[in-house]
This record gives C-alpha cells, sequence and structure tokens, in this order.
C-alpha cells in the first residue's frame, strides 16, 4: 500500500515538473499542448485515487478506534 501511494505521488511530482518546464518556454506546439491537457486529466485520477485512499484510511481509523473503546 505504501508503496501505491509513492508511486501515485511520484507520478503526479513528475507531471507537475514537465508541465511546469513546457510552460515555461514560448515554443510549445499543438502535440505538445495535446499532452499537457492528456496529463492534467491525469492529475485528476491521480488526486481522485489519493482522496479515495484518504478516505478508506479515515474511515478505517474511525472504525478502529470504536472496537478498541
Amino acid at each position: 500500500m505504501e508503496t501505491d501511494l509513492q508511486n501515485l505521488i511520484s507520478e503526479y511530482c513528475a507531471i507537475e515538473k514537465m508541465d511546469r518546464l513546457l510552460l515555461s518556454t514560448d515554443r510549445a506546439d499543438e502535440t505538445e499542448l495535446i499532452g499537457l491537457s492528456v496529463r492534467e486529466m491525469r492529475r485528476r485520477e491521480i488526486l481522485f485515487e489519493l482522496t479515495t485512499w484518504l478516505t478508506a484510511a479515515e474511515d478505517f481509523g474511525k472504525n478502529t478506534s470504536l472496537a478498541v473503546r
């Protein structure tokens, strides 16, 4: 599980870095702009996956603390 989360976060950071580099240049062609849109969709998918993981972890924590009492 930890490795999966690390991979998602690493992928997100790599996409962010790539897009920042692309946007810092004035020479983005149509293909690069399409890639920018695709990476934006992937970033949203990653954020959704991370949100799902966090929600599940919170729910697990709430259920565990209730069981301990």
